[in-house]
């Protein structure tokens, strides 16, 4: 005997569903797929030295430079970050405000998330920027030395979504930061050793610049090139469209403006 009409028809109905919902499900991923991208980011953690302040100084850096460099990417890309210790310290890295889905086994807090990398060592950080985009920053945790390991990492929206408001002119990523004099490892053992609270740092610095007011920091200015009409702009008069964001170590640093509004990203 055949199968009745009236099962056969369900059971026709429920297979046509099935490819139907497999074939949606393969055409969102294949076009998730085309639009997201892997960046890869080569992070070289090393010594250098850096003359601030009237002395020179050895700081640890990311490629040699301080802050260090930025890392662009677009919502729903997956990065890859190898960072290589070249240091004799142990190094992790945290990607500040990223949402580690399945990957918090390695987000960065030395001997809690993850083991640091040791000297002459290398990890990969790999991430999947899902559904995020703004500005966040990424940093050294262990230690003190996010002093001078960090730099901004900015996230755009993707492909075919504006920006949740007025487009932005030009872009220049602001960095309020903290410098010390004196090696930060060597404040952090005085401090664990005394019991005192944290001493203050020698100059507040804007992208690494302590600007006019120090001694040996006449040229420590950052400044805006307006592309309008090429005329550099003192440290802080800026137009629409700046990013600002405060990568301090101990001190909660502040930022307001005159007349203006700011957007958080």
């Amino acid at each position: 005997m055949g199968m009745p009409r009236n099962k056969l028809e369900n059971s026709c109905c429920r297979f046509f569903l099935f490819l139907l919902f497999f074939s949606i499900i393969g055409g969102v991923l294949e076009a998730w797929h085309k639009a997201s991208v892997t960046r890869y980011y080569d992070f070289k953690v090393q010594t250098a030295s850096i003359t601030k302040l009237c002395k020179t100084s050895t700081i640890l850096t990311v490629n040699g430079m301080y802050p260090g460099p930025t890392i662009y990417a677009w919502e729903d890309d997956t990065v890859v970050v190898k960072v290589s210790n070249l240091t004799p310290y142990n190094i992790s890295i945290h990607l500040h405000g990223v949402r580690r889905r399945l990957t918090c086994w390695f987000d960065g807090p030395a001997y809690i998330t993850q083991c640091p990398i040791q000297a002459g060592q290398n990890f990969k950080y790999r991430f999947t920027l899902l559904n995020q985009r703004g500005t966040l920053f990424w940093h050294a945790y262990i230690s003190w030395l996010r002093a001078t390991v960090h730099g901004p990492l900015i996230i755009y929206p993707k492909q075919g979504v504006g920006y949740p408001f007025q487009p932005p002119v030009e872009e220049h990523v602001i960095i309020l930061g903290e410098y010390w004099l004196r090696d930060v490892q060597g404040l952090e053992r005085h401090v664990k050793e005394s019991g005192g609270g944290p001493p203050g740092s020698d100059a507040y610095t804007l992208n690494g610049l302590p600007g006019p007011l120090h001694n040996c920091s006449r040229d420590g200015i950052y400044g805006l090139l307006n592309a309008l009409n090429k005329q550099m702009y003192t440290p802080l008069m800026f137009q629409k469209g700046r990013t600002i964001f405060s990568e301090s170590s101990m001190q909660p640093l502040t930022w307001s403006t005159f007349s203006w509004w700011l957007t958080i990203l």
